[in-house]
């Protein structure tokens, strides 16, 4: 059975992008490379830096036209682009962006299974894009899943060729290669797209020097010449681009999301109609988290046909199980989707009606464990002069002696602020 590969290239950009433009959530910038807030207008437009350890690790791919790559110092990229928004990298963003999208994915197929840094491969693929195999899904929708995105999909029959298929693939568009026709796409796929997929630039550029240009000229090569030449690598390669006849199933995916959903008798269209149902499955979604807080919530409003589904959704910028904070992003959410146009902009009325409403909470995890002490312990001197100024700031003051033999009692002191 054909394998299909997504892969959205510069994932880590591509989710903070997704937390850094989520209008009104009432939340501060993010943190910026350098630790303080990003001093951007609130736009991605001029593009997105996402840096770790003070080098660049993913970033937004009309920037490397710029001359900017991964792995340049913060400084470089600076120079290079000083109007892009420059932020540091959030795991945890990026993993309950991830979790959504697979959970969207799952509506399309059960056999997923998404590659990371965390699952070993004959060649990993690069960690700064998402990379997902699915067996058997709905290659229409899946593309329309693509376009939002936009994500490469290739379809081979095995998973290498998928792979190739996807990063030679454009965004938004699916690239399908058939049995017959592996040996003449490998022909005049270059050997630079092998970099994609894992392998060293060094090796690719080391190929090219040797005069193999396309992909299909290394099939040639035995295993212990590509061994004596390139090491483990080598070896590696060899195994990716001589795949056995048979390959393991994609398993089924167990989707790390909750989910409830409405269907309503008859069509509604106003808001009012909405909320009362809207507070009624966060309700349900909050006896299912079982001590968890979730990262990201997703309004889906369908209609009568699928193709006018509005999708609304939001990271949060701290987990919480807090009603009243899931509550008014659902409200915001469930009224910037209402908003949305449907996939036809020549509906009739009835196509704004809402038939199903459906709320998803991802990013799930459980609050960190504190220590706390055996014995209460009363608060020092310190805490409680803090306390104090925090709560009245510049009201706690100390005497100061002004004038040892003053004509007036009160010109003896004076009062400023205790500060540290």
């Amino acid at each position: 059975m054909p394998v299909t590969c997504l892969r959205i290239p510069d994932f880590a950009a591509w989710a903070m992008s997704r937390r850094f433009a989520s209008p009104g959530d009432g939340d501060s910038s993010p943190p910026s490379a350098h630790g303080a807030p990003s001093t951007g207008n609130g736009s991605t437009g001029n593009g997105l830096v996402v840096c770790a350890a003070r080098r660049v690790y993913s970033c937004t791919p009309f920037l490397r036209r710029r001359g900017l790559a991964v792995g340049d110092s913060v400084e470089r990229a600076r120079s290079l682009v000083p109007e892009a928004e420059f932020l540091l990298r959030d795991i945890a963003i990026e993993g309950a962006i991830l979790d959504s999208l697979l959970a969207r994915l799952y509506t399309l197929t059960p056999q997923i299974l998404p590659l990371g840094e965390h699952i070993r491969s004959t060649a990993s693929p690069s960690s700064n894009a998402a990379w997902i195999l699915l067996q058997g899904p709905d290659l229409e929708q899946l593309g329309q899943v693509a376009d939002e995105l936009p994500a490469q999909i290739g379809v081979g029959s095995r998973r290498c060729w998928a792979m190739l298929a996807a990063v030679h693939s454009d965004p938004g568009r699916l690239t399908s290669i058939p049995s017959g026709m592996i040996e003449p796409f490998l022909r005049q796929a270059p050997v630079s797209l092998l970099t994609e997929v894992g392998f060293s630039r060094d090796l690719s550029e080391r190929l090219e020097l040797f005069g193999l240009k396309a992909i299909a000229h290394t099939l040639f090569l035995t295993r212990r010449q590509l061994t004596a030449q390139f090491g483990p690598e080598g070896e590696s390669l060899y195994i990716f681009l001589h795949p056995k006849n048979t390959e393991p199933p994609i398993p089924n995916y167990e989707p790390q999301v909750i989910e409830a959903e409405y269907d309503f008798e008859w069509p509604v269209f106003e808001p009012g109609d909405l909320l009362p149902v809207l507070q009624h499955l966060l309700e349900q979604l909050l006896s299912h988290l079982q001590g968890r807080s979730a990262r990201h919530m997703e309004v889906r409003l369908r209609g009568r046909n699928h193709d006018r589904t509005r999708v609304s959704s939001r990271v949060l910028k701290n987990p919480t199980s807090q009603l009243p904070l899931l509550y008014n992003t659902a409200h915001t959410l469930l009224h910037q989707a209402l908003s949305q146009n449907t996939s036809h902009s020549s509906s009739v009325p009835c196509g704004r009606g809402v038939e199903n409403l459906t709320i998803t909470l991802s990013g799930l995890t459980l609050p960190t464990p504190v220590q706390t002490m055996l014995f209460a312990e009363k608060p020092g001197v310190e805490t409680l002069i803090d306390a104090a100024r925090t709560r009245f700031p510049g009201k706690l003051q100390r005497p100061v002696l002004t004038h040892p033999t003053p004509f007036f009692p009160e010109e003896e002191y004076r009062f400023e602020p205790i500060s540290r």
